[in-house]
């Protein structure tokens, strides 16, 4: 009976350990993808941004060239004049029409018209808006001058970015990894402008995680920017996204593949938190057709609508110290059957088919313009790692 009942508790306990070494996120299992690649290669992404997820607003531009804001109001990035200053029903930016893309991570912004000139609102702290304003802000979009036949518009915290048809990057801000105009004073910073800072021919896209710039050309091929290091990157790629800690890589064949920093948060997606050098493949992922990062993590799409997810604050809050908040793995979060891409910013998204948008991650002050509005940052899982509805549709 003493046997018996120490096999019992054997049992038990290895099946417990079993249990909480598999992870959960709402009941779902965070269980292996579709590792293999595609068949029929997949084109390179030259699709415009439709979203810009900023620290408490989001801005977001519709199929029809309208330009819409939602959340809370920093430094006029909600660009209505300030009138209110909180939002959580996404409204048009009035006068703002014919754009195809927007850009911004923290609260100033930047919009793309078809005719190729720039737009720009928000924090101006750091002279990255382009233009003189009398503020150390500016609350209405405002033409930046002296830009044109612009195709791609970028944004770090104190920096803008902009790419012209003939593959020529300008920059307004300060970069303290470049050293570009990290000696000027503030009042200077306000009058500079746009300057031009690198020239590559048969660029299309620019890409940044705040520091570093990625430009890719219409064949998928990457080119280092803007600090003068020349960098080997992988072939075939038709997409590239990057977190602060990671820079991850869409394949023709679907494949993922990562580099950067996986210590301590598993930021790679090997499964474990140990350092990797170079090139490394995401593991248990495949055939997918849509990337993404925010500050800490990879988002990714497969063709069967399922959203992956590995790195810091996947299913809760960051808090330092707790293991829980980091996933080695790519986690399942949900399926959409009608999903077209991911996009990400201080919080995800995915757009559908039919137009509709969801949110989940990181929100304050109506960021996923539900109608609702958090006063404080969301802790429990639920609220976190569950997509929710928003109430702006991109077309």
């Amino acid at each position: 009976m003493r046997y018996l009942s120490a096999l019992v508790m054997s049992l038990s306990l290895a099946s417990c350990s079993i249990m909480s070494s598999t992870p959960v996120l709402n009941e779902i299992l965070a269980s292996k993808g579709d590792t293999r690649p595609f068949d029929t290669p997949l084109p390179v992404n030259t699709a415009h941004k439709k979203l810009a997820i900023g620290y408490s607003t989001t801005v977001g531009v519709k199929e029809d060239g309208t330009v819409w804001s939602w959340g809370s109001d920093y430094d006029g990035s909600l660009g209505n004049g300030r009138k209110p200053t909180q939002q959580p029903i996404p409204t048009p930016i009035a006068g703002m029409t014919d754009f195809v893309e927007v850009a911004g991570t923290g609260s100033h912004f930047l919009a793309l018209r078809k005719d190729g000139t720039v737009w720009a609102w928000g924090d101006n702290k750091y002279g990255q808006l382009g233009y003189s304003t009398t503020k150390n802000y500016s609350a209405t979009p405002q033409q930046v001058m002296g830009l044109k036949d612009i195709v791609s518009v970028a944004t770090g915290y104190e920096f803008s970015l902009a790419l012209d048809k003939q593959g020529t990057v300008y920059m307004s801000g300060v970069s303290k990894l470049w050293k570009i105009n990290v000696d000027k004073p503030y009042e200077q910073l306000n009058n500079l402008g746009f300057r031009a800072i690198a020239q590559h021919e048969n660029t299309i896209k620019i890409i940044t995680n705040t520091a570093h710039v990625i430009l890719m050309k219409a064949d998928g091929e990457l080119v280092s920017c803007c600090d003068g290091t020349v960098k080997e990157f992988p072939k075939n790629v038709v997409d590239i996204a990057m977190a602060s800690v990671a820079t991850y890589f869409l394949l023709s064949n679907g494949l993922v593949f990562a580099e950067g920093q996986n210590r301590g948060g598993g930021y790679l997606g090997q499964g474990d938190f140990t350092s990797h050098t170079g090139l490394v493949q995401v593991k248990n992922i495949g055939k997918v057709k849509s990337i993404n990062a925010n500050s800490g993590s990879g988002v990714a799409l497969d063709e069967k609508g399922r959203i992956w997810q590995w790195g810091a604050n996947v299913r809760y809050p960051l808090i330092a110290g707790v293991q829980s908040n980091y996933e080695p793995l790519p986690v399942h979060i949900k399926t959409f059957a009608n999903a077209l891409t991911v996009q990400s910013g201080s919080a995800n998204s995915v757009l559908l088919d039919d137009g509709h948008v969801y949110f989940w991650g990181r929100e304050i002050g109506g960021g996923r313009g539900t109608g609702k509005v958090r006063a404080h940052e969301q802790s429990s899982s639920k609220d976190w790692s569950v997509p929710e509805k928003s109430l702006w549709m991109w077309k």
